[in-house]
């Protein structure tokens, strides 16, 4: 999935879409309630801003910790307790 902003008319619509193919491209489905409810019609010409969703699993590993988690989860513990 991916966030796209969508600007028409000089207004700001933020939504989510999921980029599918189309033919020899891919092509992102704004929803008819959105475009109806900002009044877009077919062929209008709208410019697109794309930001990329982060994907968490790219996440992982990523974070340098120098505590082992066992003694982490003993600190955490320890805490709660208090």
């Amino acid at each position: 999935m991916y966030n796209f902003i969508m600007k028409s008319v000089g207004e700001e619509i933020k939504t989510r879409a999921e980029v599918r193919k189309w033919g020899h491209s891919f092509g992102l489905i704004l929803p008819k309630d959105i475009a109806r409810r900002h009044g877009i019609i077919e062929r209008q010409i709208v410019e697109l801003s794309i930001r990329k969703q982060p994907d968490v699993r790219q996440l992982f590993g990523s974070l340098k910790i120098r505590k082992p988690s066992k003694q982490i989860k003993n600190e955490l513990k320890k805490e709660w307790k208090e």
